[in-house]
C-alpha cells in the first residue's frame, strides 16, 4: 500500500510494483519457498543498486560541474538577500519569493528565530548549500525518522504473517482458513489502510515531538502481545485465548502501522528544504526497505520460539 501513497515523491519504490512482476514471470515454475523468497529479495537488491549509484553520482565528473553551477547559483542569490551592512534585507526577499518559481527552491530557508544577534543575517550553517548538497547532511536531519520507519515495519514483519497466521479460533466448528483470511489479513489490510488515510484529517505527534519515537518504539509490545494468542502447541503461555482479544490486537497494531509509517514518510521531507524532499523520500525509501528487512530476519527467530 505504501507505494501508491508515496510513488510520485519516491521514485525508487516503484520496484516494489514493476520488479516483483518480473520476478513471478521468471520463477513461474518455482515452488512457493522460493517464488516468494524472490519476490520480495528481488525489490530491496534493486532499491540498494539505486542507492549504490546515487552515492557514486557526486564523484562523476559530469554530476560535479552540474552540482557547482548549482550551488553558485544560489550562494548568489543569498548574497543578493544581504544588504551592505551584512543585515537580512526584508523586501527584497519578499520582493524576490514573488519573482521565483516556488518549485525552484532556490533560496536558502530563512529562519525568524536566529535573526537577533547574528552576523548572518537569519541564515544558519544548517541552510548553507554547502551543507545541503550532500546526503549526509540530509541524512543527519531524518535520522530520527529513518529510524522510526526502520522501526515500524521491523515490528510489523517481525510477527505478520509468521506468527499470526498461525494463531487458531477457539471455536472448533469454523473452517480454520476463514478465520484466518478474516481475522488476520482481512483486518490487517483494512486497518492499515484507515490508519495510513488518517494523517490526512490529523497528524498527531508532532514531528518535532518526543512523544512520536515514544509512539513508534512502543510498538514493540505488540511482539510478546502477538506471539501470546491462541497458538496451538506453543511454547508461550497463552494470555489471549479468545478470538476477540486476537482481532482486537491486529486492529491496533495494523492501525498503528499504517498512522506511523505514513507520518514518518510524510515527516522527513519537511525536515529538508523544498529542493532536497525528493532526496529525503528516497533516503526514506531505503530505510524501509532496510526495516522490512530486519523483520524478515527477526521472523525467522521468533517463528522459532513460537
Amino acid at each position: 500500500m505504501m507505494h501508491f501513497l508515496f510513488l510520485p515523491y519516491c521514485p525508487s519504490l516503484t520496484s516494489f510494483s514493476l520488479i516483483p512482476n518480473f520476478t513471478i514471470v521468471v520463477a513461474g515454475n518455482a515452488d512457493s519457498s522460493s517464488a516468494a523468497l524472490g519476490y520480495f529479495i528481488t525489490p530491496c537488491v534493486a532499491t540498494f543498486a539505486t542507492l549504490f549509484f546515487y552515492l557514486l553520482l557526486p564523484h562523476l565528473d559530469f554530476a560535479r560541474f552540474y552540482m557547482s553551477r548549482s550551488v553558485d547559483y544560489e550562494t548568489e542569490r543569498s548574497k543578493e538577500l544581504l544588504d551592505g551592512s551584512g543585515r537580512f534585507d526584508h523586501t527584497l526577499y519578499h520582493r524576490l519569493l514573488k519573482r521565483i518559481d516556488n518549485s525552484s527552491s532556490l533560496l536558502p530557508v530563512y529562519h525568524n528565530d536566529h535573526v537577533r544577534g547574528g552576523n548572518h543575517g537569519g541564515f544558519t550553517d544548517s541552510s548553507s548549500p554547502a551543507l545541503t548538497k550532500h546526503v549526509p547532511n540530509k541524512g543527519i536531519r531524518i535520522w530520527m525518522m529513518a529510524l522510526c520507519v526502520s522501526c515500524v515495519f521491523a515490528v510489523t514483519l517481525s510477527v505478520f504473517p509468521v506468527i499470526t497466521v498461525r494463531v487458531q479460533t477457539v471455536y472448533k466448528d469454523n473452517e480454520a482458513w476463514v478465520f484466518t483470511c478474516v481475522c488476520c489479513f482481512i483486518v490487517f489490510n483494512v486497518m492499515d489502510l484507515v490508519g495510513r488515510s488518517t494523517p490526512s484529517l490529523v497528524q498527531w505527534p508532532r514531528k518535532q515531538s518526543r512523544l512520536f519515537p515514544a509512539a513508534v518504539f512502543s510498538r514493540v509490545v505488540f511482539v510478546p502481545l502477538l506471539m501470546m494468542c491462541n497458538v496451538p502447541n506453543s511454547k508461550v503461555h497463552v494470555l489471549f485465548s479468545h478470538d476477540a482479544g486476537f482481532v482486537l490486537l491486529m486492529a491496533l497494531f495494523s492501525f498503528t502501522n499504517g498512522y506511523l509509517a505514513s507520518l514518518c514518510m510524510a515527516y522527513a521531507p519537511q525536515l529538508v528544504r523544498g529542493k532536497d524532499a525528493e532526496t529525503a523520500g528516497s533516503l526514506m525509501t531505503f530505510f524501509l526497505v532496510l526495516g522490512l528487512a530486519v523483520g524478515a530476519a527477526l521472523s525467522f527467530a521468533l517463528g522459532s520460539i513460537v
